[in-house]
């Protein structure tokens, strides 16, 4: 039995060996093999929602959506990716990695 951590994030379980990811700051671009976007890491979508607000300092959730697709590398966005993007930024908030203005946008903790 592996003994790492581990939590489900939109059903599918990602395992760790540390708490090390929790502070994660980059993100991986997609290269020439599109990765489903299940494949990425939560925080790596989280990493790559925080690098769009550091140029665009707070926007709404849905326009933090697709810039966020667009800096993953992902050109065409649809609901599956459009609803694990928001899931992953919602997390971002839960963990306070990103937080939710008096006004609903979207801005870095």
């Amino acid at each position: 039995k592996l003994k790492c951590n581990s939590e489900n994030i939109n059903g599918t379980t990602f395992l760790r060996g540390d708490d090390s990811c929790l502070q994660c700051n980059f993100y991986r671009p997609l290269s020439t093999m599109k990765l489903d976007i299940d494949d990425i890491s939560p925080y790596e979508v989280v990493a790559a929602s925080r690098s769009v607000l550091e140029d665009r300092i707070a926007l709404p959730m849905e326009e933090l959506v697709v810039e966020t697709a667009q800096k993953l590398g992902y050109g065409k966005n649809n609901n599956a990716l459009a609803d694990h993007i928001k899931q992953c930024i919602l997390y971002g908030v839960r963990r306070s990695i990103l937080i939710v203005t008096a006004n609903g946008k979207i801005t870095k903790a």
